[in-house]
């Protein structure tokens, strides 16, 4: 979210950019004004927020970054040192945002405008918030055929051994409100995502008793028969992404 390789710098570049119509910097813009949200504006309550990471109170997936496993206190301190980063940096583009550009439906009107142009990671969005808080009729039976088609363009991407893809399409199988729910599934595209991410092997039954914020927590309640159906479909990715 805050990479030196991304589109733009101050908010004022990135404002002007996203303007011009250029979608990476408009959803570059919405991600970062959501990320301003997530920190204390006033000085003391963020030098609290500060001193909560410190004590790991509420460290979570921040940034991209491994969250933090209690066992691992090399990961621990780089899950710390992230989170420390991520907020440093946020406040730092905070302090240039006027305060009603932070409302949400100014954020939103830079994720609808990179959606409705194409972007990938945008359109997305949009579509896990849909299927998160939208219409309680929005199910695999009612979406538009255009919503059809961008999901089937998912699927075909995750096969590709696409990760954001993979991610999206592993949260749209766990919820069930735009493709069928199916847990198995829903594992093992997030499974060969953080292969692909990390090289890291997942077991979903060894975090039953681990930190509840661990993103594998989600899955740790899969019956043997999922677990097992759950690899066959990993295996079965991974050697279709490797050919």
């Amino acid at each position: 979210m805050f990479s030196d390789t991304e589109v733009g710098g101050s908010y004022t570049e990135l404002l002007n950019t996203a303007s011009n119509g250029d979608l990476d910097a408009a959803f570059n813009l919405y991600m970062k004004l959501g990320a301003c949200c997530q920190v204390p504006g006033d000085e003391s309550e963020f030098a609290a927020h500060l001193a909560k990471i410190r004590k790991m109170e509420h460290v979570d997936d921040i940034d991209g970054i491994r969250v933090i496993r209690p066992d691992s206190p090399q990961d621990t301190r780089r899950a710390v040192e992230a989170a420390i980063s991520f907020a440093m940096r946020a406040r730092e583009f905070r302090l240039s945002v006027p305060e009603k550009q932070l409302a949400r439906d100014e954020r939103v009107q830079w994720l609808n405008r990179a959606a409705e142009g194409g972007h990938l990671r945008a359109r997305a969005q949009v579509l896990l918030q849909k299927s998160s808080f939208g219409d309680s009729q929005f199910t695999p039976d009612t979406i538009d055929g255009r919503t059809k088609e961008f999901v089937q363009s998912l699927g075909s991407a995750a096969l590709d051994g696409h990760v954001e893809s993979l991610i999206v399409m592993s949260n749209l199988y766990l919820g069930g409100r735009v493709v069928e729910r199916d847990v198995a599934k829903s594992y093992a595209y997030f499974a060969v995502a953080r292969f692909i991410q990390y090289g890291e092997e997942v077991d979903p039954t060894a975090w039953e008793a681990r930190n509840s914020m661990h993103p594998l927590a989600k899955f740790a309640r899969l019956t043997p028969v999922e677990v097992e159906r759950a690899e066959s479909i990993r295996k079965d990715v991974i050697s279709r992404i490797r050919k």
